[in-house]
């Protein structure tokens, strides 16, 4: 008797709270601000799933009727989810932290930014810019030695330019140099 007053509701609870589910997620994937987000990616994984076992679960409630066209797609959608899961694993664990080529296009960008195209020029001419894929502290050290203070400024703006190109949002933080915001990038993009 209590079996029989159960099932009834649980077959109808299920979709609706997929329903639930797929809106909350939905709102997650939008929150995150670039697809690199592991809230974006996460969210657009159990979106595909929730895809995929929404029919089945209104067709086991009864919402609906089942063709074997429909049942096929839900286990093709299941698939195709644990595909995406398995992607989203491989990229979060298994990619490089901040690239060299990622930092000089930041120093070269910024740098422009800030004191434009011949005064870039200038600075990477007394101060080569690989050095910062080596020693980032030194890199930082020399552009203290050329602008004193107003170094910091430039600090500031290359961190911003690659916390951009790394799809991360750039805060800033009193008292950080330039090869803070470095490892904090690297950090933060293995998280």
């Amino acid at each position: 008797m209590v079996l029989e007053i159960i099932s009834p509701i649980e077959r109808n609870l299920v979709p609706i709270g997929l329903v639930i589910a797929l809106v909350i997620f939905a709102a997650m994937a939008l929150k995150g601000k670039t697809l690199r987000s592991l809230r974006a990616q996460l969210s657009i994984f159990v979106l595909v799933w929730i895809a995929a076992e929404l029919p089945r679960s209104l067709i086991v409630s009864g919402f609906i009727r089942a063709s074997p066209e429909l049942t096929t797609f839900g286990l093709m959608g299941h698939t195709i989810s644990m595909i995406v899961f398995g992607v989203i694993l491989v990229y979060r664990f298994y990619r490089i932290p901040v690239g060299r080529s990622q930092l000089l296009k930041a120093i070269d960008e910024g740098l422009r930014e800030v004191i434009g195209e011949s005064g870039a020029k200038a600075v990477k001419f007394y101060v080569e810019p690989s050095i910062a894929t080596t020693n980032i502290a030194q890199y930082t050290k020399s552009l203290r030695k050329i602008f004193a203070v107003g170094a910091e400024l430039l600090e500031r703006k290359i961190a911003a330019k690659l916390y951009e190109s790394v799809g991360l949002q750039f805060v800033e933080k009193p008292g950080y140099d330039l090869a803070q915001y470095v490892q904090e990038a690297q950090t933060k993009r293995m998280a």
